[in-house]
């Protein structure tokens, strides 16, 4: 699982764009059913590495049952995997382009501003500042639904 990690962690989006053909998503998602937490932590590592990489990286993720159960995990009663699961969800928002972020807030129908206070009382400051930056990129949803509404 950390071979997997790494290697979706490569500066080449090539090289994930690879894994992702291949089938990684659906892969890893299969783990996160285990019950062994340092299995499921590695997994969301690998998500949290693949949603940190351009727009098309995340928009597999998003529209994969990947981000279903992401955000299941969010809900964790293992902090340690809540956490994690936390990373994906916020490296999937601010690094999504606006029309993958709307993708994200009607896939979740809203809920997504319910995760995202939820894990604003998880206590750790570089948690806290990437889901600070995750809710007022959602924010911002609100202007462009205005500016396409308008058009």
């Amino acid at each position: 699982m950390r071979a997997i990690g790494n290697v979706l962690t490569a500066s080449d989006p090539m090289i994930v764009e690879r894994c992702l053909w291949l089938g990684v998503l659906d892969k890893l998602t299969n783990l996160l059913y285990q019950s062994n937490s340092n299995i499921i932590k590695e997994c969301l590592w690998s998500f949290s590495n693949i949603t940190a990489g351009p727009s098309s990286h995340i928009e597999k993720f998003v529209e994969s049952d990947s981000m279903d159960r992401v955000l299941f995990l969010t809900e964790s009663r293992n902090i340690d995997i809540r956490k994690e699961a936390m990373y994906v969800i916020c490296h999937a928002i601010t690094g999504a382009d606006v029309i993958i972020r709307a993708k994200i807030y009607e896939k979740t129908n809203g809920t997504i501003f319910g995760v995202m206070i939820k894990a604003s009382y998880i206590n750790e400051v570089r948690l806290l500042f990437h889901v600070i930056e995750a809710i007022e990129e959602l924010l911002k949803l609100d202007d462009w639904y205005n500016t396409f509404k308008s058009e």
